[in-house]
């Protein structure tokens, strides 16, 4: 975490929901598990701080979207290669999209770390934004909803719980790697 619980709480107390938006985009998990905490002591109502943590979550991930979307793609394609993006596995990806664009924005919300990929691909290969935002709107409920209780419940805990997502995210984000480097050798064996 870029900042400590000391650091945040003052701003929290002052700002409350006018802090909680911007915060909810960068640093998301942790700071949805301190909201909670925050509304079990009663600083922060938990509905209203569930709302705006829901709104900052969305406006990031269009954020990434509209990057994809609308970044030059030369400059895309030039790097794309690092990840193991070409042609045929983006013309791949856009296909898995259109067919399953709730799975994809589910394992991008569990997947901290391969969230960022999957927004900016799906704003990448164009899909259209009333579905991108349409099939990631439940993930995101579910996500917020589910770390909200658990600040609500245990928040007391949350460098625990801090650095359980970051083990989780990174073993996610390595599953999800191999999943896609398996996806691609499969395509490119088909072609």
């Amino acid at each position: 975490m870029i900042i400590t619980l000391q650091q945040i709480i003052p701003w929290f107390l002052k700002y409350k929901y006018f802090i909680i938006f911007p915060l909810a985009g960068i640093e998301g998990p942790i700071i949805t598990i301190i909201v909670g905490w925050l509304a079990s002591t009663g600083h922060i109502n938990l509905w209203g701080a569930y709302f705006v943590l829901i709104c900052g979550d969305l406006t990031s991930d269009c954020f990434y979207y509209l990057l994809g979307r609308f970044g030059s793609k030369d400059t895309v394609r030039k790097y794309s290669k690092y990840i193991g993006l070409n042609p045929q596995s983006i013309q791949a990806l856009e296909s898995h999209f259109h067919r399953r664009p709730h799975r994809t924005f589910i394992l991008g919300k569990i997947a901290h770390g391969a969230g960022t990929m999957v927004l900016f691909t799906a704003g990448f290969i164009k899909l259209p934004f009333r579905k991108f935002i349409m099939a990631n709107i439940l993930p995101t409920v579910i996500k917020s909803f589910v770390l909200i209780l658990v600040g609500y419940y245990f928040g007391r805990a949350y460098k625990v719980f801090d650095s359980y997502l970051s083990y989780l995210s990174i073993v996610v984000l390595i599953i999800f790697i191999t999943a896609y480097i398996i996806f691609i050798k499969k395509y490119q064996k088909i072609n």
